[in-house]
């Protein structure tokens, strides 16, 4: 409130002058424009008196009451009681802090009571006045009112939490007070990918982990109220990080015969965790069939056993190993059976036999022809033709089986053969 009281000057406890005419808001209008009075203090109480009678017949005062109708994220609507009968317009004034800063909002026909302020931001406290203008441009304004604008954050699971364990995780969203508006929806987002959309209280979205999503995760949400606005919590940081565990089961034996053979082995893992089959050994061969590791082998054409691993691995770490090994073939072929030798001529017999089997696992690979008892020549086949041979001449044979690892069988039973005597010459023909 505005007073008027020109150039008052105390000279002493008991007496003052006023030095200049008082306008209608001064007590003692017709006053000359000097008087001393006596009795000053009973004067000046008489004054003020005036003054106040003259400042309400104005008929500008302060609003008073003012407070909040409604709030949501973008919008806070404000109310009050109009005590002025006069003025001339009503300002809305806003700032960041309680007893300064304030700037004008809105400028308002007089005798206004009510504001919606849509230029705020969630989650933030302002402060609010508003001001009644006299024609004379005298302004009385009330005192301020602090608001603070809903806002939405992730109260759990807490920022900087890490999951060791596959679980599920409530994600909570926490709404400050909407008023009105109410709330339509709540995003969950991890980074920029939205995961699910909740409408109603608890804002909550389950979160299922397992090792596939090890690693570091932002989570925000964003919630939508009935009036149009909008407010996105601050990031929380979520790890995960869930150790995979492993176990191979096979299905045969690691131990394999040393020909072409194969074998295959389970890999189970806990928490479907990535895994592929390795090997350094170029006799080895795996390949992947759902969660079924099949590998063939080389055949084993030394003397000597041998043995290496199929790794899985996650990414470039070693997670679980499988041994295979590659057995020494030491069982010799059977003996080949039913020997017989076929006189052709006087140089020539045919051989032919029973085949032979192979249980060592390194394979047949053929046969050992024998002429009186003496190694000639070897054979991939169950016959053979012995050249060469001398006419009117008995001859002994027998042939034994050999596999890929080199072991060979007992010869088999003795056949023997005499060639044909040598021809005569044929009869001259032509004689003239």
């Amino acid at each position: 409130m505005k007073r008027e009281l020109h150039q008052l000057h105390l000279k002493s406890p008991k007496s003052f002058s006023i030095t200049e005419r008082p306008n209608h808001r001064s007590c003692g209008s017709d006053l000359p424009s000097v008087f001393k009075f006596t009795a000053a203090r009973w004067l000046l109480a008489l004054c003020l008196t005036a003054m106040s009678v003259g400042s309400a017949s104005a008929g500008t005062s302060a609003p008073t009451n003012l407070s909040v109708t409604n709030k949501s994220f973008q919008q806070v609507s404000l109310t009050w009681t109009d005590n002025s009968t006069s003025e001339k317009n009503v300002i809305v004034s806003r700032s960041a802090q309680a007893t300064s800063g304030y700037v004008d909002i809105a400028t308002n026909a007089a005798n206004l009571t009510s504001y919606t302020d849509t230029t705020v931001t969630p989650g933030v406290t302002y402060y609010y006045q508003v001001t009644s203008v006299a024609a004379s441009k005298t302004t009385y304004t009330s005192s301020s009112l602090s608001v603070t604008t809903p806002s939405v954050a992730i109260v759990s699971p807490s920022s900087g939490a890490t999951n060791t364990a596959a679980q599920t995780v409530p994600v909570t969203a926490s709404i400050t007070q909407v008023d009105n508006a109410g709330i339509t929806k709540t995003e969950f987002y991890d980074g920029a990918t939205l995961m699910g959309t909740v409408t109603t209280s608890p804002y909550t979205l389950n979160w299922t982990i397992t090792p596939a999503n090890n690693g570091k995760h932002n989570w925000t949400t964003k919630a939508y109220d009935n009036a149009g606005g909008t407010s996105v919590s601050a990031p929380v940081s979520v790890i995960v990080k869930i150790p995979c565990i492993y176990a191979l089961s096979a299905t045969n034996s690691p131990t394999i015969a040393s020909t072409s053979n194969s074998g295959s082995f389970t890999v189970t893992v806990t928490g479907g965790c990535a895994w592929t089959p390795s090997t350094a050994a170029t006799w080895i061969h795996p390949t992947v069939s759902g969660s079924t590791v099949n590998y063939t082998v080389d055949t084993n054409s030394g003397l000597a056993g041998r043995t290496n691993t199929i790794t899985i691995l996650n990414g470039t770490n070693t997670v679980a190993t499988y041994t295979v090994i590659q057995s020494v073939d030491t069982t010799a072929p059977t003996v080949p059976t039913g020997l017989t030798a076929s006189v052709i001529s006087s140089s020539q017999v045919n051989l032919g036999w029973g085949a032979s089997t192979d249980t060592g696992g390194s394979g047949l690979a053929g046969y050992k022809i024998y002429k009186n008892g003496v190694l000639v020549t070897t054979s991939a086949s169950t016959s053979y033709s012995v050249t060469g041979l001398a006419a009117s001449t008995t001859y002994s044979f027998t042939v034994a089986a050999y596999d890929n690892a080199g072991n060979t069988s007992a010869q088999s039973a003795t056949v023997s053969a005499t060639t044909q005597a040598v021809p005569p010459p044929t009869v001259p023909t032509g004689l003239t």
